[in-house]
């Protein structure tokens, strides 16, 4: 499991600020929808300058990932490749509880292998109250509490399962959670961005990280 996880597992950071744009009700946000399109961009930079900046991109029929590494000497280099997407869908409850599958296949550079990486997760998501100064209003973030996330990864060649993993993972409340502003709520459609900060230092290194994220949602109903 690779890139495909970036936009989840890897969004528990520190929020920063944001403008909120747009207010919403449950009403709202609590159907199936189907992601029409995403994009994450994950940056990293150590303290010797060296930065790495992963992107990920779906939109309803393709997936693709970009690797940019540039070191603070030498020749940066870049890697990129793209899937077909198979599933990228999110189920919003009433009872408070979600769920989120998303399944890629890759096609290897001969044309014979393929590698096919699915993520579900599940937990608990709810509105975020307004807070003293900040610029959110009531219902205009979401929390989404992961509790459980399964990965299974299958790799074929010529039509003949080579090699197969599946994993299973489980987190305490609040230990892996994704917060989102609300940029566009109505009917039938659903605008979620997050952007996230954090440094971390161990060994006399430090490590800056920042997460940002748009997903775009239409309503399979």
């Amino acid at each position: 499991m690779k890139k495909i996880l970036i936009y989840t597992l890897s969004l528990a950071l520190t929020v920063v600020g944001m403008t909120a744009c747009a207010k919403s009700t449950k009403g709202k946000v609590t159907n199936t929808w189907k992601v029409t399109s995403m994009e994450n961009v994950e940056t990293s930079i150590n303290s010797n300058g060296d930065k790495h900046v992963s992107t990920l991109s779906m939109n309803e029929s393709s997936a693709s990932e970009k690797d940019d590494y540039y070191p603070a000497s030498g020749v940066t280099t870049s890697t990129t490749r793209t899937g077909t997407m198979n599933t990228n869908e999110m189920v919003i409850k009433k009872d408070g509880t979600w769920t989120w599958t998303t399944s890629v296949t890759y096609t290897g550079d001969n044309g014979n292998s393929t590698e096919t990486e699915m993520v579900e997760q599940s937990g608990t998501w709810s509105f975020l109250a307004k807070s003293k100064g900040d610029n959110f209003k009531k219902n205009e973030r979401i929390l989404f509490n992961v509790l459980a996330a399964k990965l299974h990864e299958v790799d074929m060649e010529n039509g003949v399962v080579t090699d197969e993993d599946t994993s299973d993972l489980v987190y305490s409340t609040g230990k892996n959670t994704m917060i989102y502003t609300v940029k566009e709520s109505k009917k039938g459609e659903l605008e979620l961005e997050s952007e996230a900060q954090n440094v971390t230092t161990q060994n006399s290194t430090s490590n800056s990280n920042s997460i940002s994220s748009t997903i775009v949602m239409k309503s399979k109903e």
